[in-house]
């Protein structure tokens, strides 16, 4: 029996615990992997495997702002900010059960 259909006659909340539990494991297999690879593409921009090419590319991104010194220079920091977003977003724990 697959993990699919393992999981089809679970609750929906433990069914999102698994699976959050199984991107944890994938993103830290990730992260491993991803240091392998790096290691061995040494200075190269490429390593090619039997059915995928990994490319390494160089990229940068914006820092965060300097609240500190916004506010220092007499400017209110959060007339520099973008609007709030609102976000929904679902915890899940597990179930405490209570022994007899």
């Amino acid at each position: 029996m697959t993990d699919d259909a393992r999981l089809s006659n679970r609750h929906p909340v433990d069914r999102l615990a698994i699976v959050r539990t199984r991107i944890k494991e994938l993103q830290e297999q990730e992260a491993d992997l991803k240091q392998i690879v790096s290691a061995q593409m040494g200075s190269k921009d490429t390593l090619g495997g039997d059915e995928y090419v990994a490319k390494q590319v160089l990229s940068t991104r914006k820092g965060g702002i300097d609240e500190a010194l916004l506010k220092k220079q007499g400017l209110d920091p959060a007339s520099f900010r973008k609007p709030d977003v609102t976000v929904l977003s679902i915890r899940v724990e597990a179930r405490v059960v209570e022994e007899a």
